[in-house]
Parts: structure tokens; C-alpha cells; sequence
């Protein structure tokens, strides 16, 4: 008879917790816009190019550091269809890194300089713009962009 207690109470406890709404808050953040550059014109090896600027939007709801860096497809070297992967220093972003507030609009310049012996192709890379992720304290969490 001892042990019907604890373990009723037990299921009690855990009754409430399935059935009592948790709180939990959650806010938009930060976030960037996306777009596409698509370079038609032929290009030379040792040819330096300004590329369209890029528009960095933060469609957050809270101010934010932001980082420019060059991505790739994942396995793109094993797919030829994706193209070749453009080295990261033929790229140059100004400005690299920057601060945004809400609903703000930043435009980066981008210039590629190719190197002198290149190997003729076509080349893919994402330009990526992404919130700098800063530490937080006191038990928050949040999920990056």
C-alpha cells in the first residue's frame, strides 16, 4: 500500500506537466535578404571585375553585427553540374563586416580579382551575408540564420 502513493503522485505530477501550457518566448531576430548574381560576361584570368552590390536586409526585429564570407554547395566538386569552386581570397567585400539595425539596408560592394593562370570554366559560389552570433547569458537559446 506504501508504494501506491508515490506512485500516484507521481502520475499526477506528470499529468499536469502533458496537460499545463508551457511558456516559452520566441522573437524574429535577425535575418537577411536573398538574391542572385549571375555573371554572363566572359571572364579573363588576371581581370579584376566589380560585381553588383549586394543588398544585406535585417528583416529581424532586433539590431545586429553581420559577416560577408564565400560558401559552396556541399559536394560540389563531385558534381560537375554545380561548377568549379572559386577561390575565397578572389573575393574582396567592402564592407566585410557591419552593424545593422531593424529593417535597415546595407549594400556590399563586391570585387573579384582572378588570378593570372586560372582554369577556364564555370565557377559557383555563394556570397554569403550572416548575422554574427554572440554569446548569451542567462539560460537563453536561440537558433542561428
Amino acid at each position: 500500500m506504501t508504494n501506491i502513493k508515490p506512485a500516484i503522485k507521481f502520475l499526477v505530477l506528470f499529468a499536469l506537466v502533458l496537460i499545463l501550457p508551457v511558456a516559452v518566448f520566441a522573437r524574429i531576430g535577425v535575418g537577411v535578404g536573398a538574391g542572385k548574381i549571375h555573371v554572363k560576361e566572359q571572364l579573363r584570368a588576371g581581370g579584376i571585375y566589380d560585381l553588383p552590390a549586394i543588398p544585406v536586409i535585417n528583416t529581424g526585429d532586433e539590431p545586429a553585427d553581420y559577416q560577408f564570407s564565400v560558401q559552396y554547395h556541399q559536394n560540389q566538386e563531385t558534381n560537375p553540374k554545380m561548377g568549379l569552386r572559386p577561390v575565397k581570397e578572389w573575393f574582396h567585400f567592402s564592407p566585410n563586416s557591419f552593424h545593422l539595425e531593424p529593417g535597415k539596408i546595407q549594400y556590399v560592394k563586391v570585387t573579384l580579382t582572378l588570378p593570372p593562370r586560372i582554369k577556364p570554366g564555370v565557377y559557383f559560389a555563394y556570397l554569403e551575408a550572416r548575422p554574427v552570433k554572440k554569446a548569451t547569458t542567462g539560460g537563453e537559446t536561440s537558433i542561428g540564420v
